[in-house]
């Protein structure tokens, strides 16, 4: 197939149908062919490897039988060639088609073939293909070769290994078994063995010459595959949900895949602060198979999960042990706090879940009764705190968190730990396997149980609690019982392992059940939705590592935490208190007094003024305001730019017509206010610099530039980044010249919102994920993609980037943590750089926005130095175009999309002013 025309590079004359229907159909039987043959030769290999290492030289193959009798399927083959293949082995079949250039052939076919329209066995081929290669990547030839390019038409070169991951995501061709065949390709090239044999960490490489800096293979794969946005498509295959019967295989494949490149510690450090591990997804992902059918792969998954866990944990976490006098006296408290929520929050819930079951109209009478507003649930609140124990959180409390009654319900997810001391597998529940119980007369343990206490002359300690609900039935109160030590703890330890472990599965109810122990009949419940969120709340205030007796009223959206203690000379929660005592401990009235102020300003708005399109029905999309004046900028779908000045009394505005398309973005800068960008969207997309003089007013054109968005640099006003899909391009600002392009095409990220901005010293620049060195025009180093939307800004302090939700640490290129909420969100700073002002970015590309989408209405403020929620604003629009905030942090402007009649579907886009620190007006509700 080598000789065939559709493999070529080189312009050529297209040939006719019949002819590309031929070569193409060669093709996937020379695949198929080949598949077939490396699958014999690998089972071949595998019992003769299986021989040596597991057996007394016996093989499982008789000679005169055909390989089709092997029990074993080809994955596990492909393990045994993995594990026990030597590093530099002299495998036939592998070194015969690298020697005739096979494996190039093969990537350069899987490369090729997704473009082959109309023709019906084009799975068939890439799937036969990629066999070929997993086959073959067991072999540190292959996995070299697929750290190389694949040639396409056109002169173009594209990574093998971005290819191989583009198929895993589904984005060139959507098919579930060539999603298996790519993940397995990958898993053979990142879980190789670091030992061999026995013989240590063996580093070997390729007929390359060798440098000062070597890398061995695994690592080089490692890096690889995390180049091309491996780690994002991986956790993304592991929440898949179809095709439903290969969903479990794709889930499997992904995680082993993920447990390989666990084994480097960069890897596991930002895998750890990502979601589905970070929130506690994995753990309910590991509970049931999405085909009941696939148990047998479910349970290989369970393995792979429980394993990337301890991984990450670095150990195997333990909930039990000892527990200190100081410890039940928290949890004491605990049990004594009188829990208080808000009703209407619940209500809210149980409408959002009666519109979810399709119960409309139920929902709309229970919102009209309860006078339930008509915004949606704010958004839900991933902490790590409710998974992620720390070493001051009270071990009773980590106890109460996790009751002994099983649960189905979310409130025992969201409490439960990342690492629980109980794995999901068989294998992993062997209760000898549990540390001892030291044999101390003393007091041994405290834990919580809901048997009777001994009635010998142990001391104990008791405390109430609201039972805990299991699915309607209240088991028996929840004692803290202190023990001394057994006669036999082995036997002990193992009994109580053995209760804990049939405790912790779901649908286990003790002999006897618990209707029959409490004294009830079938039918009698003595459970209501009060107590069952009752106890949810309780279960998370026994998280606090300070918790409170006398508990506020707490909150169904927001994770409770109680106050921690100040000191004697700490800055005081009351604004009024704070103010007072600035004039014995200037300037904030003691520490944390900024911070305070800074939450206590951001978290109020209201508004002061609003501007409308008077010169026509097409509406406002941008606006910015003048950073040396009281003048805002305001783009108009017309085209226009308008300038209006906040502080006089009327309306009067200057207009200059810059497009004739709409103006989606406006950009000013400190360092000379007098110049103006424009970015317009639509046929003729395009940027214009202008030239402002405010005295007259007037707005001159100096020239335009093909880019779709452009910023002034943040030092000097003589240079500016223009952005075009994924080039950034550096201009001279008196001439208009190109001085530097940053691109690289094999580092390509390709985001959606692609943005190139400036580093607060202008020494570097971020460009579709990738941090550029201006001096040298060389790339740094390129972030991980975990997205597909914003590709990131610098955080004005100079030493942290923001990519979409997660933030990253210049210094060291780690990834320091992730804030959920700033998922696919546009984002600002204030002047001063610690508040982070954000929204929700769209999808569409159309400012047509008929329906009203999740929180496309919400505007959301982080402290930008822990970046903690400060406010949640619902400005009760259709969607949000652009915000902005004024040069001495007073007021922010946001361009909102509003229906202007609720009978109509006509709307308006209109830009209105809030005031910040001020609370809104009952009239503005």
């Amino acid at each position: 197939i080598s000789t065939l025309s559709i493999l070529s590079t080189d312009p050529h004359d297209p040939e006719n149908d019949d002819e590309l229907h031929q070569m193409r159909q060669a093709a996937r039987l020379v695949c198929d062919a080949l598949r077939k043959y490396f699958e014999v030769h690998t089972t071949l290999k595998a019992d003769e490897l299986r021989s040596l290492h597991h057996h007394d030289g016996a093989s499982t193959l008789r000679e005169s039988k055909s390989v089709k009798g092997c029990k074993f399927t080809l994955e596990e083959n492909m393990d045994i060639l993995l594990e026990h293949l030597p590093p530099k082995s002299t495998w036939a079949p592998e070194m015969n088609l690298h020697k005739l250039g096979g494996q190039n052939i093969l990537c350069q076919l899987v490369a090729m073939s997704p473009e082959w329209d109309n023709y019906q066995g084009k799975s068939d081929t890439i799937v036969s293909a990629l066999d070929v290669i997993a086959m073959c990547a067991v072999s540190h030839r292959t996995q070299l070769l697929l750290c190389g390019t694949a040639d396409l038409p056109n002169n173009i070169k594209t990574p093998i290994m971005s290819v191989i991951v583009g198929l895993v995501e589904g984005e060139v061709i959507s098919d579930a078994e060539i999603t298996k065949a790519a993940l397995r390709v990958i898993v053979n090239c990142v879980c190789g063995p670091v030992e061999r044999f026995g013989s240590g960490a063996v580093r070997y490489h390729g007929s390359k010459k060798k440098s000062g800096a070597e890398e061995d293979i695994l690592s080089l794969m490692w890096h690889n595959v995390r180049t091309n946005n491996g780690i994002m498509v991986l956790l993304k295959t592991l929440s898949v949900k179809t095709p439903i019967i290969e969903a479990d295989w794709m889930r499997m494949l992904a995680c082993k895949a993920l447990v390989g490149m666990a084994r480097s510690e960069t890897i596991r450090q930002i895998v750890g602060k990502l979601p589905p591990l970070n929130n506690g997804q994995l753990q309910s992902l590991m509970k049931e198979p999405v085909l009941s059918d696939k148990r047998h792969v479910h349970h290989q998954f369970c393995k792979y999960a429980s394993t990337l866990l301890e991984k990450i944990a670095g150990r195997q976490a333990n909930v039990l042990g000892a527990a200190t006098l100081e410890e039940i006296r928290k949890a004491g408290v605990v049990a004594q706090t009188k829990i208080v929520y808000q009703e209407k929050e619940l209500l809210q819930l149980i409408h959002d879940h009666l519109s979810s079951r399709g119960l409309h109209e139920s929902a709309v009478a229970l919102q009209k009764e309860a006078n339930l507003p008509k915004c949606p649930t704010p958004p839900p609140h991933h902490v790590a705190s409710l998974h992620l124990y720390s070493p001051s959180t009270p071990k009773i409390g980590r106890q109460l968190s996790q009751s002994s009654t099983p649960s189905t319900s979310a409130s025992n997810q969201t409490t439960r730990e990342i690492f629980p001391s109980v794995s999901a597998t068989p294998t992993a529940l062997n209760p000898v396997a549990a540390p001892s119980t030291p044999r101390t007369p003393g007091i041994a343990a405290a834990s919580i149980s809901s048997e009777k206490p001994p009635t010998t002359g142990t001391p104990c300690l008791s405390a109430t609690a609201t039972p805990c609900i299991n699915g309607g039935v209240t088991p028996a109160p929840l004692k803290f019982t202190l023990t001394r030590t057994p006669g036999h703890p082995q036997s002990a330890l193992y009994h109580k392992n053995k209760r804990r472990y049939l405790k912790d599965r779901e649908g286990y109810v003790p002999p006897g059940g618990f209707l029959r122990s409490k004294g009830k009949q079938p039918g009698d419940y003595d459970s209501s939705l009060d107590k069952i969120v009752t106890e949810y709340l309780r279960k998370q205030h026994a998280l606090c590592p300070q918790p409170i007796s006398t508990c506020p009223t707490m909150s169904l959206f927001v994770p409770h935490r109680c106050p921690e203690p100040l000191g004697k000379n700490s800055a005081a929660f009351s604004i009024t208190s704070r103010l007072y005592d600035r004039q014995a401990r200037p300037p904030y009235g003691g520490p944390k007094g900024q911070m305070l102020n800074r939450r206590y300003i951001h978290s109020k708005l209201s508004p002061l003024t609003s501007f409308r399109d008077s010169a026509g029905d097409d509406g406002l999309s941008c606006c910015k305001f003048d950073r040396a004046d009281d003048n805002i900028f305001i783009g108009s779908i017309s085209g226009d730019v308008r300038v209006i000045n906040i502080s006089s009394s009327g309306n009067d505005f200057y207009t200059a017509v810059c497009h004739s398309s709409p103006v989606v973005q406006i950009s000013t800068s400190k360092v000379k206010p007098d110049l103006l960008f424009t970015s317009t969207w639509g046929a003729s997309q395009n940027c214009a610099l202008w030239g402002y003089n405010k005295e007259k007013p007037e707005i001159s054109l100096k020239y335009r530039f093909d880019e779709y968005t452009a910023v002034l640099a943040n030092q000097s006003p003589d240079r500016f980044i223009g952005t075009k899909e994924c080039v950034a391009r550096i201009y001279d600002t008196n001439r208009g010249s190109i001085v530097q392009t940053l691109y690289d095409e094999r580092k390509a990220n390709n985001y959606k919102f692609n943005m190139a901005t400036f580093n607060p010293t202008d020494d570097l620049v971020l460009n579709d994920g990738n941090l550029w060195d201006v001096r040298t025009n060389k790339m740094i180093y390129k972030f991980d993609k975990f997205n597909q939307y914003t590709s990131g800004c610098f955080h004005p302090r100079g030493l942290e980037v923001v990519i979409n939700s997660e933030i990253w640490d210049l210094r060291t290129f780690r990834l320091l943590h992730t804030v959920p909420a700033l998922d696919q969100c546009h984002i600002m700073f204030n002047s001063n750089g610690d508040v982070i002002y954000a929204i929700r970015v769209d999808d569409t590309s159309s400012l047509d926005i008929t329906v009203r989408r999740d929180y496309s209405s919400t505007l959301r403020t982080f402290d930008a130095l822990d970046y903690s929620n400060i406010g949640t604003f619902d400005l009760k629009t259709t969607c949000i175009y652009d915000i902005d905030v004024d040069r001495n942090d007073l007021m922010i402007a946001v361009i909102e999309n509003a229906a202007q009649h609720e009978t109509t579907d006509a709307e308006e886009s209109l830009c209105r002013i809030y005031e910040l620190g001020k609370n809104r007006e009952p009239e503005d509700q």
